[in-house]
């Protein structure tokens, strides 16, 4: 038998079935908030994120940086995101890392779009 403590390589992470891969935020709607993070599920369950990172960020297509961001000013954890603007119809897709003491987990493609 072997004792492990802490977060280490033997962790392990999955994603949580309710995390959310598509949304819509209504045209000249809301910036802040607009995208909760629902952390992964981690085994041993003392074992948690220590922060979250943006990858894969697209515009209708088109690599982009600054589109979407997180809320929180730069304090890790972060769980929610902002939209630079809802000013016209575009789609953002991007994954979400999610980085422990024992590995990361990148997330499935989440699309966001705005809509009329």
């Amino acid at each position: 038998m072997t004792f492990i403590v802490g977060c280490t390589s033997d962790l392990t992470m999955i994603q949580d079935p309710s995390f959310d891969t598509y949304q819509e935020v209504p045209v000249s709607g809301p910036t802040s908030n607009v995208y909760m993070i629902i952390s992964p599920v981690f085994t041993p369950s003392y074992c948690s994120a220590t922060s979250y990172s943006i990858s894969n960020l697209m515009k209708d297509g088109v690599a982009s940086t600054g589109d979407i961001f997180f809320s929180c000013g730069g304090t890790q954890p972060c769980l929610t995101l902002d939209l630079l603007t809802t000013s016209s119809i575009y789609t953002l897709t991007f994954n979400i890392d999610a980085l422990s003491p024992g590995g990361t987990l990148t997330s499935t493609q989440v699309t966001l779009k705005t809509v009329c």
